[in-house]
């Protein structure tokens, strides 16, 4: 998978990846110690999610929980293009929850 851009400050990263071929072996079993929103602007295949699996299309948004075991298996005949972004749950602390 190619990171072609990425921002990682104080709880919060982010990075931008696209690839034309992509490799199912990028895409391991794996969880953060964040939480995950992850954008599918481009892809096929499919989102694994605790034991359930999501069908992984262009335009789909996956919310990840912290510690929360998640895999793709990527269609490697499409191109896969998507968005990550990890943030700590201080990143919401003091916001007005009214």
């Amino acid at each position: 998978m190619s990171i072609l851009k990425h921002y990682d400050h104080d709880g919060l990263y982010m990075h931008y990846s696209f690839d034309y071929s992509p490799d199912s072996g990028d895409f391991q079993t794996h969880f953060h110690d964040r939480y995950e929103l992850l954008y599918v602007k481009r892809g096929k295949g499919r989102f694994i999610s605790e034991g359930r699996i999501y069908p992984l299309i262009s335009g789909a948004v996956f919310i990840v929980k912290r510690g929360e075991m998640h895999a793709l298996e990527i269609d490697s005949s499409y191109p896969y293009e998507s968005m990550a972004i990890n943030f700590d749950k201080r990143l919401f602390e003091g916001i007005d929850r009214s």
